[in-house]
């Protein structure tokens, strides 16, 4: 276990998301399962691996601290970015995949982006990597088809029916706006708590 070495202080791995009928997806689980969780990426490029696949050591979190209670989303970001500005190491191990349901209903999908919406949020200050979403760009961005996820959408899965593609790709659209919705209430104090469910 690559934890094991004194120079290792956290790992992270795949995410795997599945629905709960492998071949029917709901239009939500199809949405989160595109969106995914960019592992490879996020652990090697932002030095970030959510907690969804985070091992870590007691000894680490007593060098760094534990998680920041006061965050209602985006604790393990900062937790990881800690790390990172501590001079800890967060490895990325191919093997330690982990299975996860993705999100079925219009509910939890949309409980999910107003939380994330509200992390960023309280985290603008902090996180440099989030700033560009919160200004203009983030508002150009809202109004902007996402074409190549659409093409996702219709060509990655052959086997789902095509009624599910349809209420995917539309869900998806709103879903930008709805983001941006949530960023603009906490912009002007109307989100006096933030969910972290």
């Amino acid at each position: 276990m690559q934890l094991k070495n004194q120079e290792i202080d956290a790992i992270g791995g795949p995410i795997h998301l599945f629905s709960i009928k492998e071949d029917a997806p709901t239009p939500f689980e199809l949405l989160d399962i595109l969106s995914g969780f960019q592992q490879h990426k996020s652990v090697k490029k932002l030095l970030y691996t959510p907690t969804a696949n985070l091992v870590t050591k007691s000894k680490t979190f007593e060098k760094i601290g534990y998680f920041n209670g006061s965050l209602m989303s985006g604790g393990d970001k900062e937790w990881c970015q800690r790390l990172n500005n501590s001079g800890g190491t967060l490895l990325y191990v191919q093997n330690a995949t982990v299975n996860h349901p993705a999100r079925a209903s219009a509910i939890e999908y949309y409980t999910k982006i107003r939380r994330l919406a509200h992390g960023m949020w309280a985290r603008k200050n902090t996180d440099p990597t989030i700033k560009s979403y919160l200004g203009i760009k983030g508002l150009v961005s809202c109004i902007t088809p996402p074409i190549n996820r659409w093409k996702s959408i219709f060509n990655d899965f052959p086997d789902i029916p095509l009624s599910t593609k349809i209420k995917a790709a539309f869900y998806l659209y709103t879903v930008k706006f709805y983001s941006q919705y949530q960023i603009q209430l906490c912009r002007f104090g109307l989100i006096k708590i933030a969910e972290r469910k």
